[in-house]
């Protein structure tokens, strides 16, 4: 059967979570890396020095705007009998969201979860509720042993792209039992039912001082096509929830707005 995010891999769900299933993430509208999902209030993400480095040095005073930073988790590429792909997080024993360095499940130093805590969880309850309303379905990822179609789910049909681009990029460089470091945050939008969500790329240029020649010549184009260069920020994604039980979805894939009244109409 299909096993749920957080759901442990050939264990109970009363014991020590061994191996963590990593779904897609419902709700991802824009960016071009998989965001995944490791339990109800937490997203799973491949770790990126910079971005680590920002969570690692945020002033306590910018905190509130961010999502809590969690810690670190091993993860692994491992496929089926008939060939599906997923992902595995080796959490060690003990909660996401406890302090401290979790010995991993047969003392493998490999996979240990480091937390940093540097600032207190709070604790959101909500119950995932059905999301059969939405526009776009796909059936699960994981079909059962006889290839029958197990628990349907939705998701945004951009989070799904990241995520089986996500997975062909990881089997074709690595092997499954390669160890891969992934960044555990906070899920900010956990307490909706219909979240509502905007990815906006702020700023005039989007490339770093490191970029190569190709790849700085490639965002200055982005940003001269679209609002970009006349209003300094661009839609890169957006799910609305209309009176209509629809999803309205402008992903990444999608040409860049260059017309500024466009812009505004849609926000």
């Amino acid at each position: 059967p299909c096993l749920l995010p957080g759901t442990m891999v050939g264990q109970s769900p009363a014991e020590p979570r061994a191996a963590v299933l990593l779904q897609p993430f419902v709700h991802q509208v824009g960016g071009h890396t998989s965001m995944l999902t490791y339990d109800e209030h937490t997203i799973c993400k491949p770790l990126v020095s910079q971005e680590l480095s920002f969570y690692e040095s945020l002033p306590l005073a910018m905190r509130q705007f961010t999502p809590q930073y969690k810690g670190i988790v091993s993860v692994h590429l491992k496929k089926d009998s008939l060939g599906n792909l997923t992902l595995i997080a080796s959490p060690g024993l003990g909660q996401p969201d406890t302090c401290g360095c979790l010995d991993s499940a047969g003392g493998d130093p490999g996979v240990t979860l480091w937390h940093k805590c540097k600032w207190s969880h709070t604790q959101v309850t909500k119950t995932f509720k059905d999301r059969t309303d939405l526009q776009y379905h796909t059936d699960s990822l994981l079909d059962d042993a006889n290839g029958k179609q197990g628990e349907r789910k939705s998701y945004n049909p951009w989070g799904l792209h990241c995520h089986r681009q996500h997975l062909n990029r990881m089997s074709s460089k690595h092997n499954e039992n390669k160890l891969h470091q992934f960044l555990l945050l906070e899920n900010v939008v956990s307490k909706y039912s219909y979240p509502c969500i905007l990815d906006l790329k702020m700023g005039t240029r989007q490339h770093g001082d490191d970029a190569s020649e190709e790849k700085k010549a490639r965002h200055i184009k982005k940003c001269e096509q679209s609002t970009s260069a006349s209003l300094g920020v661009r839609i890169c994604g957006m799910q609305v929830k209309p009176p209509s039980p629809r999803v309205k979805s402008l992903p990444e894939a999608t040409p860049k707005m260059e017309d500024g009244h466009k812009f505004f109409r849609e926000i």
